[in-house]
Formats: C-alpha cells, sequence, structure tokens
C-alpha cells in the first residue's frame, strides 16, 4: 500500500459496543503517516491529521478550510 508499513494494530470498541480494527502505517521509523479504522455504519474519511514543520501553515489550511 503505497510502500508503506504496517507496525501497530489494535482492535477497539466502539460506542455502539462493536468492534472495530484500528491499524497504523509509516514510511520512516519516527511516526505514524497513516492510520485506519473501519466503523461499522460510517463511510468515507472521518478524520486527517497532517504533520506540519510549520505553524503557520497550519494557520493557512484552516483559512482554506474555512
Amino acid at each position: 500500500m503505497l510502500g508503506l508499513e504496517l507496525f501497530g494494530g489494535w482492535l477497539a470498541i466502539t460506542p455502539d459496543s462493536s468492534v472495530s480494527a484500528l491499524q497504523f502505517y509509516r514510511w520512516s521509523p519516527r511516526t505514524p503517516c497513516l492510520s485506519h479504522v473501519g466503523v461499522p455504519g460510517m463511510k468515507g474519511v472521518q478524520h486527517i491529521a497532517i504533520e506540519s514543520p510549520h505553524l503557520d501553515d497550519v494557520g493557512r489550511a484552516w483559512e482554506l478550510v474555512e
């Protein structure tokens, strides 16, 4: 998958008491780059996190979202 390495996985209980699998992928040993959580009844992307070296970049991205 995009050259990413699976480095962790867990099971989680969702608010409706069902079980979901969490998988974490990375391309460098420093930090997770992508995670996947399957939640029954939910489709599409629910959350995106992007690492940025500068706080100003985060502010600019937020302005674009608004």
